[in-house]
């Protein structure tokens, strides 16, 4: 299903002419970005569990951006499920921030969201982040993350800003890997019984537990 309200960004690491397609609304100097899953399995930012997420942080009064990665919708180049995805990610940040500075909303504080595949993809920008501080990560929320395909070892992840969600019906993602990884990275989680991997008759549900997640967070980081 194509998204009549998205742009397109530069992309230059995509080649000369290359491009991004992004869904951005701008609310607040509080940031969202939202990763989607696995784009060789069909994963985009149209996936019913990233809408839901942008539909939450929109209520919140945030700055919102959901987006392709290459190869998927209007984004240029070729799917790689791997490093590209991740560098697609500090490049839509990058524009974001830019984005936010031109409109004089100057982004102060990023809530950063994972699902599935764009769970460990968001890990890796999160770890990122913690050596190249160009906002300050506040949150980041993983929604059943890829990590039993995905290693997640080596990546530095703060346990007071993190939080790991998924269904202990889960089909794709073992929920015992998704346990041992919160439990190794001493990140708190919140397990929703019966629940599968892509949260089907459980949306509402998720959008709750989401809205509790944020709901003590300020949509400005000045309040």
């Amino acid at each position: 299903m194509k998204n009549p309200n998205t742009t397109l960004i530069p992309a230059t690491h995509l080649g000369e002419q290359g491009v991004l397609e992004v869904d951005a609304i701008w609310q607040s100097d509080v940031l969202a970005i939202i990763c989607h899953p696995n784009p060789k399995a069909g994963g985009d930012m149209n996936n019913k569990v990233i809408t839901t997420t942008y539909r939450v942080c929109r209520e919140q009064g945030v700055s919102v951006v959901r987006f392709n990665y290459r190869g998927v919708g209007r984004s240029s180049g070729v799917i790689e499920y791997g490093d590209g995805e991740f560098f697609d990610t500090l490049a839509v940040l990058d524009w974001a921030v830019k984005q936010a500075n031109q409109r004089q909303i100057y982004s102060k504080k990023l809530w950063l969201f994972g699902f599935s595949f764009g769970g460990f993809v968001a890990c890796r920008v999160a770890d990122y982040l913690t050596k190249n501080p160009i906002i300050t990560l506040d949150k980041l929320v993983l929604i059943s993350p890829s990590i039993q395909w995905n290693n997640p070892t080596g990546l530095v992840l703060d346990s007071a800003n993190t939080h790991v969600i998924y269904g202990d019906a889960d089909e794709w993602v073992s929920p015992e890997s998704m346990a041992k990884f919160a439990d190794d990275f001493g990140l708190p989680k919140t397990v929703m019984t019966g629940a599968g991997h892509f949260f089907s008759g459980r949306l509402s549900e998720l959008g709750q537990i989401l809205t509790n997640l944020l709901i003590n967070s300020p949509a400005s980081s000045d309040l």
